[in-house]
């Protein structure tokens, strides 16, 4: 932010960005390859767009011509207010071809306020660690509808946790208004004044739960059929979970060493998974620690063995896996992999 101490200056009419509709005519102002003050004309293409840049992408896409040298000049929709900050191109070349982003001016006005009001950036913070909602996941939860944000994690000392947000809740709705996206909470939340309680609806065991939960301050350094029992291996030093596609070890010393574990995991590790099960298409690979099956915490092999017992009870096809990889949570839809005769 710079203050210019000089009088007579008009200065900029800032729009709403949010009011910004798709196909109504810009013009982005700067200084491409050295040549100042030049103008283009386009339509504004997409609104909301995540280039996979940061945590907090919300980009106005445009088709005017920006390039080189147009970063930091202003997007003006056809009354002349400013509702974007150019910021990047999409070029195979290095040259316009059409696909420009900008940043709108609600984010922009948001930062310059807080540097003024406090000299740094204060975003909210939930303390979730949020996954999307995969159709396979949505099916598993009964949701009605493919959105929210599926909460993978909490962090026990947030609002989020003092609000009763509890891992594998689905988070519909914030401050009034639904999530479509996983990417859209952390967006919002970054959004939203510190010390700020806002309504939130969660879906859990089948129906909405509505909550209060207040804002904190984000630290800067911080975003088949199942096989019969006697298949199974026992009284060794892993387990072959076998309607998952995966061999499975308990947390040991010796499995912390092996895979890096940090201190505080629990569950069970993976240390094999089957070429060419659902485990394998997922991703899920060795060091990965199962932390739960099914919502059941995992807390060695006898854990396992439960749960295959139930699963087998219910004639389950698939699994719903919290995972542990690294120290960050995640939920996986693992189909059973059918049993070969």
């Amino acid at each position: 932010v710079v203050k210019i101490d000089k009088a007579g200056l008009p200065p900029v009419v800032f729009g709403d960005s949010d009011a910004a509709e798709i196909g109504e005519p810009v013009m982005a102002v700067g200084n491409p390859f050295g040549l100042g003050n030049t103008v283009t004309a386009g339509i504004v293409s997409a609104r909301s767009r995540d280039i996979q840049v940061g945590p907090y992408d919300d980009f106005i896409q445009t088709d005017a011509a920006i390039n080189r040298g147009n970063s930091g000049g202003p997007l003006f929709n056809a009354a002349g207010e400013l509702i974007g900050v150019n910021t990047a191109i999409f070029s195979p070349s290095g040259g316009s071809v059409g696909i420009a982003f900008a940043v709108p001016s609600k984010m922009m006005t948001q930062v310059a306020d807080a540097l003024i009001q406090y000299g740094a950036v204060k975003r909210g913070r939930l303390g979730l660690d949020v996954q999307t909602v995969t159709p396979e996941i949505a099916k598993s939860l009964n949701l009605p509808k493919v959105s929210g944000a599926l909460v993978a994690g909490v962090d026990p000392s947030s609002g989020a946790a003092k609000s009763g947000v509890k891992r594998g809740d689905v988070l519909l709705r914030f401050d009034g208004r639904d999530v479509p996206t996983m990417r859209e909470l952390p967006r919002r939340a970054a959004q939203t004044p510190v010390g700020k309680t806002v309504p939130v609806t969660v879906w859990r065991d089948g129906k909405t739960v509505d909550l209060k939960l207040t804002i904190s301050e984000l630290p800067e350094e911080r975003a088949a059929s199942v096989l019969p029992r006697d298949k199974r291996e026992t009284g060794a030093k892993t387990l072959d979970v076998s309607p998952l596609g995966v061999t499975v070890a308990e947390v040991s010393a010796e499995t912390r060493q092996k895979y890096g574990l940090s201190k505080n995991a629990a569950g069970v590790v993976v240390s094999a998974v089957a070429p060419r099960s659902d485990a394998a298409v997922k991703g899920l690979r060795a060091g990965d620690v199962l932390v739960e099956l099914d919502k059941k915490k995992l807390s060695g092999f006898q854990s396992v063995r439960d749960w295959l017992d139930t699963a087998a009870e219910m004639a389950q096809e698939s699994a719903f896996v919290l995972i542990d990889r690294n120290g960050e949570r995640f939920f996986a839809i693992v189909r059973f992999t059918a049993r070969e005769d």
